[in-house]
């Protein structure tokens, strides 16, 4: 894809994109290890946001401390803001697994249930991206269908996770 400063390839992805799928990954896996039997929506959603909130902070402070390592230079708060800022896809990328838990959630349904449709969303969500991606770099056939199988290798260890724990 050639360059197109402020085109609609740079508006449409973020800078750090990788936080999408971090985000992502995140509340999948943490609710692939959630058991409905002994736990609520609120403690599930409040689980999951704390979890969120620490995992930013994480990838935040990995990123200010390695910054300033390899800068040589001391911590200042703008720095800081800027790590912190520069994680914030991490959010974006839990939005629809944390979306579908709400939203199950408001409709009354069990939480196994709610539990399972995020699952299986970011799981979608995730092999989705990989398709996109595939597709933006202009990959057909047989290539777009390995890059999709990424994904697709990665949403099942996900499930698998919640095979193997209930």
């Amino acid at each position: 894809m050639p360059d197109d400063p402020g085109g609609l390839a740079s508006r449409t992805v973020p800078e750090n994109s990788a936080g999408l799928v971090y985000g992502t990954i995140l509340v999948a896996t943490l609710l692939s290890a959630e058991s409905a039997i002994q736990e609520t929506y609120v403690k599930t959603v409040l689980g999951v946001l704390v979890a969120l909130l620490t995992y930013w902070l994480a990838l935040a402070y990995a990123r200010f401390t390695g910054e300033r390592l390899e800068h040589k230079t001391g911590a200042t708060m703008g720095l800081a803001a800027r790590a912190a800022a520069h994680e914030l896809t991490v959010f974006y990328g839990a939005a629809l697994p944390l979306a579908t838990l709400i939203a199950f959630w408001i409709a009354g349904a069990s939480l196994d249930t709610a539990v399972l449709a995020a699952i299986f969303l970011a799981d979608v969500a995730i092999i989705g991206a990989e398709i996109l991606i595939g597709v933006r770099a202009g990959l057909k056939g047989t290539a777009l269908i390995e890059q999709a199988a990424i994904g697709a290798v990665l949403g099942v260890l996900i499930l698998g996770l919640r095979l193997l724990l209930h």
